[in-house]
């Protein structure tokens, strides 16, 4: 199977992460935070250009996906990024490096 069709099956076998996929802004989101934890202040000012609320939905789906945890840290929730969602992201950069 080429990395276009392991993707393609990927997603097939977890339907709840083909809208993810469809969205440019939510791979944006999970990319920022599977590079390293994020806490909520970094994400918002990462994402300044959009309203915090819709970045709090967009982390709840990421969430509901259990494409990403929450802890609490100090006084902050810190975010990151699960197995799934590397392999998710792995698989994704794979098939469009493939397709060119």
């Amino acid at each position: 199977m080429n990395p276009k069709e392991e993707f393609i099956r990927f997603v097939q076998d977890n339907p709840s992460y083909y809208y993810i996929v469809q969205s440019g802004l939510f791979l944006e989101l999970l990319n920022f935070i599977c590079s390293a934890a994020k806490n909520t202040t970094d994400i918002y000012s990462h994402f300044a250009g959009i309203e915090n609320s819709d970045v709090e939905e967009m982390l709840q789906v990421l969430l509901a996906a259990k494409l990403i945890s929450r802890a609490r840290g100090s006084d902050r929730e810190i975010y990151y990024c699960t197995d799934a969602a590397r392999t998710l992201i792995e698989k994704y950069n794979a098939a469009k490096k493939f397709m060119g």
